[in-house]
């Protein structure tokens, strides 16, 4: 069930399997910082509300580099939210614009990012087995 779309995102749920989806669009590319903000606080708001546990992020097509104040941003803005609303396991398919790929690991290795499972696949049916499992 989608949630909410931008011209960089859409957010799905599937609510039953519990899971919350990021499906980035290559538009990131062309995406500011504010634009990344507006749309990782949708995020956050959208999983306070339906409490999933899971978290898919297709980052194949991610393009937008998160710079070092952005990553701390996330960490220390959406990474609490997203402990509060209970996700416990985020699964990345990954990408394959190695700069992008980079800071979202690097975004990862920060300390609240440390309360999630974290895995990272090539395939989304690898993805979706390892979140439900």
């Amino acid at each position: 069930m989608e949630l909410f779309r931008s011209p960089y995102v859409v957010i799905t749920l599937s609510p039953d399997r519990q899971i919350i989806t990021n499906d980035w669009f290559e538009t990131t590319e062309n995406m500011s910082d504010e634009q990344y903000e507006s749309d990782m606080l949708k995020f956050a708001e959208l999983a306070q509300v339906y409490k999933p546990k899971y978290h898919l992020i297709k980052s194949i097509n991610f393009k937008y580099t998160i710079s070092i104040e952005m990553q701390e941003w996330t960490n220390n803005e959406i990474f609490p939210q997203l402990i509060e609303a209970g996700i416990q396991k985020i699964a990345f398919l990954v990408s394959s614009e190695i700069i992008s790929q980079l800071a979202i690991e690097q975004t990862l290795e920060e300390s609240n990012a440390s309360a999630f499972q974290v895995r990272y696949f090539d395939t989304e049916n690898d993805a979706f087995n390892w979140l439900v499992k």
